[in-house]
């Protein structure tokens, strides 16, 4: 298996947007009535 690098500040962006998405469920899709 091929090693991977994976870049510590980019895993926590990526967690906060996986916390963020959690947090903040997406809307339906009538959300016409912003």
């Amino acid at each position: 298996l091929p090693e991977i690098h994976l870049d510590p500040d980019m895993l926590r962006e990526h967690e906060l947007q996986l916390i963020e998405a959690a947090s903040h469920p997406l809307p339906d899709d009538d959300d016409d009535d912003l």
